[in-house]
Order: C-alpha cells, then structure tokens, then sequence
C-alpha cells in the first residue's frame, strides 16, 4: 500500500465502517429470523430473489468487506506504533472467527444448492437440516483451535491491575467501554466522512 498520511478523520472513518457490522451483523440475524418464521427464508436457494436470503447474504457480504477493509488498512497504517502489543496475532485471531464462520457457511449453502448436500439416508433430515447441522459441528471443531490462538493472542497477563484478580473480575460486567466507543464513533462520524472519501 502506499503512505498516505493518517488523520483523526480517516481513523474515525475507519472506525465507523468496523462499527457498521458490528451494529448490522446482529440486525440482520433479528430479520433472517423473522423471514424464517414467515417462510421467507431459504438457505438452499441462493439464486431465488424473491427470498431473502440471498439479500441478506449480499449485504452481510458487503458489510463484512467494508469492515475487513479498513480493519486491515487501520492494522498496515498503525502496526509499527503497536508492535508491543503483537497486532499480527490479534489481528488473524478475529480475522479467522469472522470470516471462516461466514464463507464456509457460503460454500456449504452452494454445495446443497449443486446436490452435493443431500438429505440424510434414514430420511431424518433434510439437505437443510444436514447443512445447518455440518456447519454448527464445524464451527465447534474449529472454535475449539480458535481458543487456543485467542489464548495465545489476547493473554491478560500484561493488563493484569496492580490490585490483582479480584479487581479485574469486577471490571469484566462493566460496558462502558463499549457504549463509550458507539457514541464516540456516532459523534464524530458525519465530520469525518468528507475527509475519508477525499482520502479513498
């Protein structure tokens, strides 16, 4: 990539468009829901645009490239200034659980979409059924390794307080952390936006 200078109106701005799938990611499992209930919702046709899934699908696809986007452009622009901090490993620990979860539930969608997937001998499950089930076994298999690389990555050891365990127990039912950093995001968002498509 080449230099470009980083102001506070890009980071904003890169922060807003991580935000976005934050806020959007749960949305959009309240709406597949919901089309499920009202039989709109079919995960064997991708192709079918009068259902809502392929909908959803696009924009949970769309949201989450936005979101990789600047993550990785905020990670090339501010890794020297946190290598202490080891933005590598984080950076692949978060990376995998996303996007492993979302494009291998893609790739099973089409496999039952081509008749790879079919319904289970006995006749117990659907092609649907089996596919859900093969993606959630999946998904155990692979958090159990992605514990292992969290572990490794986010390790408490240097944020342990002077004051020791006890303190940092409370701290963990605290959000403020995180309301602070939706209103910082929301506050600063509509100045920023020019300067970060001046800078696109």
């Amino acid at each position: 990539l080449a230099d470009f200078k980083i102001t506070r109106g890009i980071v904003v701005a890169w922060q807003c468009c991580i935000m976005q799938y934050v806020l959007l990611k749960p949305l959009m499992a309240l709406i597949a829901v919901i089309c499920k209930a009202a039989g709109k919702y079919d995960e064997e046709d991708m192709f079918d645009y009068s259902d809502s899934y392929p909908w959803l699908l696009l924009f949970e696809n769309i949201s989450v490239t936005i979101a990789f986007t600047c993550l990785f452009y905020f990670y090339v622009a501010s890794k020297e200034a946190i290598k202490e901090h080891d933005p590598t490993g984080k950076f692949i620990a978060i990376k995998i659980v996303v996007f492993l979860c979302f494009w291998q539930g893609v790739l099973i969608s089409l496999l039952v979409k081509e008749g790879v997937i079919h319904n289970s001998k006995n006749g117990t499950w659907t092609k649907d059924q089996v596919a859900t089930g093969m993606q959630d076994f999946l998904v155990i298999i692979e958090m159990v390794m992605v514990t292992v690389l969290h572990k490794r990555a986010f390790s408490h050891v240097p944020y342990l307080p002077e004051s020791g365990l006890r303190f940092a127990r409370v701290k963990l039912d605290d959000v403020t952390d995180a309301v602070i950093d939706v209103t910082d995001v929301h506050g600063h968002s509509v100045g920023c936006w020019g300067e970060f498509i001046k800078w696109c």
